[in-house]
């Protein structure tokens, strides 16, 4: 995905590790050169399953409070956790 997006004039902003809910993944953020739109995703790989929640702004919307709240949600259980 982010060879892709690259590709298609997206810069890395932000990227690593994280915790979702019980698994770890990586988070990446990318800003498009020119429209300077942003697409936020957190990705996690569990059981050969791949997990991903994306989101994406114009400009002038990046600093939406539900953006956050949106990604944050994000989380991947095991089915045997409580």
């Amino acid at each position: 995905m982010k060879q892709f997006l690259t590709g298609q004039g997206f810069k890395v902003l932000n990227e690593g590790t994280a915790k979702f809910g019980d698994t770890s993944g990586f988070f990446i953020q990318m800003q498009h050169s020119e429209s300077k739109a942003i697409v936020w995703m957190h990705i996690s790989y569990v059981g050969n399953r791949v997990y991903r929640a994306v989101c994406s702004a114009g400009d002038g919307f990046h600093e939406d409070a539900l953006v956050t709240k949106f990604m944050d949600s994000f989380q991947v259980r095991s089915l045997t956790s409580k």
